[in-house]
C-alpha cells in the first residue's frame, strides 16, 4: 500500500484543559486529509455542491493510545478498508502519528453518499467512485455491501 500522508502542527485552539489535543480536533484534521485528497484529484468543494451529492459518516470511531500536545507535528495516513462494488459505502482509516512517529490515534469511520436535495443515500457519480477508487488500500481491504437497495 503506497500511503497518503498530511502533516499538521497541534493549534491552541485544538487543546483541552489537560494541555493535550482535544478529542473533537482529531476527526477535523483527519476531515481535511480526507477532503484535500478530493481536491487533489480534482473534486472542490463547488464541485459536489455542482453534483449535487455530499459525503455523509455513519459512525465514526476514534481509539486513543497516545496524547499529543500543543505545537507537536503530527502525520496523518489516510487508507481504505472497504468499498461496495456500487460505490455507495465506504470504510475509511485514518492512522495519526505523533512526531515520535508513534501511533497517537487511529480514527475508523464508515459512510456513504448522500443527494443534497431528496436527503436520501445513493450511489455516487461515477468520478467520485473512481476517486475513492483510487485511495491507498489497508491489507485487509473488503468489498463491503451497498447501502443503496
Amino acid at each position: 500500500m503506497s500511503s497518503y500522508r498530511k502533516s499538521f502542527e497541534i493549534r491552541w485552539s485544538d487543546v483541552d484543559p489537560n494541555g493535550h489535543a482535544r478529542h473533537t480536533s482529531y476527526s477535523d484534521y483527519a476531515a481535511h486529509v480526507r477532503f484535500g485528497f478530493m481536491f487533489e484529484h480534482g473534486i472542490s468543494y463547488e464541485r459536489l455542491e455542482a453534483m449535487g451529492v455530499g459525503p455523509v459518516i455513519l459512525k465514526e470511531e476514534l481509539d486513543y493510545l497516545r496524547e499529543t500536545k500543543l505545537s507537536e507535528k503530527i502525520e496523518i495516513e489516510y487508507s481504505s478498508l472497504g468499498l461496495s462494488k456500487d460505490g455507495s459505502h465506504w470504510k475509511l482509516r485514518h492512522d495519526i502519528f505523533n512526531s515520535s512517529g508513534k501511533r497517537s490515534v487511529r480514527i475508523t469511520l464508515s459512510g456513504g453518499w448522500i443527494d443534497m436535495k431528496s436527503r436520501k443515500l445513493i450511489v455516487p457519480p461515477d468520478e467520485l467512485f473512481q476517486i475513492f477508487q483510487k485511495i491507498p488500500q489497508e491489507k485487509n481491504f473488503r468489498e463491503l455491501p451497498p447501502l443503496v437497495r
